[in-house]
């Protein structure tokens, strides 16, 4: 009788068993072939900068290298373009497979409204620390004569007078009117000529003066590039003029129309 154990020792089972063994190998590699076309195994993208750039350049630049791109959140930082890209998820340099999707903060077009806390009274350094927590600015500083000296006796915002749960964009400028005492200080008359708009608001601040009118004449296209010609009071050198005192300034663009600027103007070492 043909016992089992002279099967197994037959050059046929040992053919049988070795061509299981080759199908099975072939059934192996093939797996392992499809898997590493379908997973393109070992192909991978490095990833660029992204931060910087609009969704359209970082999307445009994303697809050319076969990646996907997702806004994950939007902030807003005022020191930076409106609708650019602050951080990215993985980050620059990074290696990545095709049709990964790269997640993206971008600062948002429009600042969130916040609300304007309640400044009447504060002191002036009170109300400095109150508006930077919320992330608003002082603006313009109008000192006004008043028996509370430092004290913010109004505020406003573009024009619009200050009040309970006033709100305005994220990173405004807040104009304070602050009292500035009953004692009838007086400081040398400085001189504004020649001095554009943002210096001129800079000099009524420095010597604790208001800015009364801005008048512009007809030479201005851009008020940006304006510069003082003229003020009231006018400017006479050695003469005294009470802090809190209102300023009219008037800009041209007509640079004859400017007067020659004293050499001996004061400084705020005078003051």
């Amino acid at each position: 009788m043909y016992s089992f154990t002279t099967f197994l020792k037959s050059k046929a089972f040992a053919k049988n068993v070795l061509y299981a063994l080759l199908v099975v190998a072939l059934i192996l590699l093939s797996a392992y072939v499809w898997m590493m076309s379908y997973t393109d195994h070992g192909e991978t993208v490095e990833i660029p900068e992204l931060r910087g750039k609009t969704m359209k350049q970082a999307t445009e630049k994303l697809e050319s290298m076969n990646l996907r791109i997702a806004i994950m959140d939007s902030v807003f930082d005022v020191e930076r373009p409106k609708g650019s890209i602050l951080e990215q998820n993985p980050v620059k340099g990074a290696k990545v497979k095709e049709n990964r999707t790269i997640y993206v903060t971008v600062n948002a077009f429009q600042a969130p409204q916040v609300t304007v806390p309640n400044l009447k009274d504060a002191s002036l350094r009170q109300a400095k620390a109150m508006l930077e927590v919320v992330g608003l600015e002082v603006g313009y500083i109008n000192y006004k004569p008043d028996i509370a000296k430092n004290a913010i006796l109004g505020y406003s915002f573009q024009g619009a007078t200050g009040r309970g749960g006033m709100q305005v964009p994220y990173g405004s400028k807040i104009d304070l009117i602050v009292g500035n005492g009953l004692t009838g200080e007086e400081i040398l008359m400085p001189c504004f000529y020649g001095l554009n708009k943002t210096e001129a608001r800079n000099k009524l601040k420095e010597y604790s003066l208001a800015l009364g009118a801005e008048v512009y004449d007809r030479s201005v296209v851009d008020t940006v590039n304006a510069r003082v010609y003229k003020q009231t009071p006018t400017f006479v050198s050695g003469t005294n003029i009470h802090k809190g005192t209102s300023v009219d300034l008037y800009f041209t663009e007509d640079e004859t129309k400017i007067p020659e600027i004293p050499t001996t103007d004061t400084t705020s070492s005078d003051l």
